[in-house]
């Protein structure tokens, strides 16, 4: 899939390499797939991704970095592994964020990481709901904001309290637990960091009659 900013194309029997060879990145990013059973706190499903980095960087000029995208969690329930850690949703993030801690964050060859999962654990902490659609895929709105948000800042260091978009539908306690999200994960990228914003009352509008 390709998009040059007035919407999406597509091609298909597009290698790795065709893709790589296509365009000058800046960024090429790479993450944990999820069809072997999102096995994201075992080390050996991770055995391939030194050879894979070497392969992405042969076809990549020298200024293009590597990006390791850290993945959120679904829901209790929503995968074999998530199941194997009792459904308890904290205990499985503290794996994954341990095991890219130690073993992908240092790897060669990968030059930032995107703490996306952090950050979605983070907003979990908050009162804004579930950020999932499907029990795993981000919701359209909060959930993909957050992650967008999250990449941003990981790739370009900006100041992220400086964006007032939102999109519709986020409110504005929604949209500051976002932020304050995605700035703590960038700042503790592997451990959670509870939201202190508190969510405002609701106050049922005054009658006309």
């Amino acid at each position: 899939y390709y998009n040059t900013g007035s919407g999406w194309s597509s091609t298909y029997n597009h290698s790795i390499k065709d893709t790589l060879q296509s365009d000058d990145w800046d960024y090429v990013s790479i993450q944990h797939g999820t069809l072997d059973g999102s096995r994201y706190a075992e080390e050996a499903s991770y055995s391939d991704l030194p050879g894979l980095v070497e392969y992405i960087k042969s076809y990549l000029p020298e200024k293009t970095k590597i990006v390791f995208n850290m993945t959120w969690l679904g829901e209790p329930g929503s995968h074999e592994e998530m199941i194997a850690f009792g459904n308890d949703q904290l205990k499985y993030y503290n794996s994954v964020a341990a095991l890219t801690s130690s073993l992908i964050a240092g790897m060669e060859g990968i030059d930032i990481i995107s703490p996306t999962g952090t950050a979605v654990q983070n907003a979990r902490t908050s009162s804004v709901g579930v950020l999932t659609r499907d029990n795993y895929h981000l919701s359209l709105k909060l959930g993909r904001y957050i992650a967008g948000l999250t990449f941003f800042k990981a790739l370009t260091g900006a100041d992220v309290s400086e964006i007032t978009w939102a999109p519709d539908g986020v409110n504005a306690y929604m949209k500051a637990v976002a932020l304050e999200s995605v700035q703590n994960a960038i700042q503790t990228p592997y451990s959670v960091t509870a939201s202190v914003i508190e969510k405002p009352e609701f106050v049922w509008p005054e009658s006309e009659y």
